[in-house]
């Protein structure tokens, strides 16, 4: 009997834990119902907050307020139009005949880069199905090849390539999506001279690498993992080509938003690298290089938040930021 009555009292502790289990079951359900909710009236909120500054009753969108707004994060609905106000994009005559000029000579580019272009839009499309027919109706290999034709001084990246697509995501002309694409490369300044900035970025990224990951940095260089593999295209297309299109667009919000929003972006890098450390170490060679191409989703208002952070320590601690202070001075 005693037995039994061993067998009877775990059989009553376990209908009792089961029981707190579906209770605390039950209990998350609704925290994550109002959870849920609540998400989706901050939403709504932010939404109307945006309908409503993008149409004032005097016709006068305050861009200052906008911009501080825009850098938590745009509504995906108000993202073209948010986006045309932060950069400057607006119609006008004399650009769209350049632009019809620019397109015009579009198709004189050399075989060689046209089959890198293509090679490129092909592989966008395969990244982002769903923007297939925005990208083939909006002919972005033409445009990439009609602003090549308007600055001779440029060679082929195919950052180039990624960065338009992420304007394709978000306005629908073609005008619209040519003229941000350019507004995008002039406000981020070191494409208007990749060969003399690349290098200096690379290295002072590379210097950021040691100082707050040392066991990353070491990780690659004891799997001999070039740099110029994955490091050089998240400075070159700005994360464009590696992140999911979502995090692209959340990051690029407060890029554009933010008066130096872009010099951010080497601390945004070590960010992501500080945050997907554990699964680094467990990978080995070309599986290595594969996730830094492709990498997965983030909550990208945390990956702001660390690299703000990581930026204001290495600006503001002695013998921590002579490359950037150094950076900052060549750019001035």
């Amino acid at each position: 009997g005693g037995g039994r009555e061993r067998s009877s009292v775990v059989g009553t502790s376990r209908r009792g834990r089961d029981k707190d289990e579906n209770k605390d079951s039950d209990e998350e359900s609704g925290d994550s119902n109002k959870d849920d909710s609540l998400l989706k009236a901050e939403a709504s909120n932010r939404l109307a907050k945006f309908q409503e500054m993008l149409m004032p009753e005097d016709r006068y969108v305050d861009v200052t307020q906008l911009r501080e707004q825009a850098r938590h994060g745009i509504p995906k609905q108000m993202r073209g139009e948010v986006w045309k106000y932060l950069i400057g994009v607006a119609p006008n005559e004399n650009k769209e005949k350049h632009f019809q000029k620019d397109l015009k000579h579009s198709r004189d580019e050399d075989p060689a880069t046209f089959q890198k272009i293509r090679r490129d839009v092909t592989k966008f499309i395969a990244k982002n199905p769903k923007l297939k027919s925005k990208v083939l109706d909006l002919q972005l290999g033409r445009l990439v090849r009609a602003h090549l034709h308007s600055r001779p001084s440029l060679e082929y990246r195919s950052g180039l390539v990624h960065i338009i697509g992420i304007c394709s995501a978000v306005v629908d002309k073609q005008f619209e999506v040519y003229v941000m694409f350019r507004r995008i490369l002039d406000l981020n300044t070191y494409y208007e001279n990749p060969d003399d900035h690349d290098g200096k970025r690379l290295s002072v990224f590379l210097a950021l690498l040691r100082r707050f990951l040392p066991s990353l940095a070491n990780l690659f260089l004891k799997k001999g993992l070039s740099p110029n593999r994955w490091a050089l295209l998240w400075i070159q297309d700005l994360l464009a080509s590696s992140l999911p299109l979502k995090c692209t667009l959340r990051l690029w919000d407060t890029y554009l938003a933010e008066k130096d929003g872009w010099e951010l972006h080497l601390y945004v890098c070590l960010a992501i690298l500080a945050m997907c450390e554990e699964d680094l170490q467990e990978l080995d060679g070309e599986e290595l290089t594969w996730y830094l191409q492709h990498l997965p989703s983030f909550d990208m208002d945390l990956v702001l938040l660390r690299a703000r952070n990581m930026r204001k320590e290495a600006l503001l601690v002695p013998g921590r930021s002579r490359a950037v202070k150094k950076m900052k001075r060549q750019k001035s």
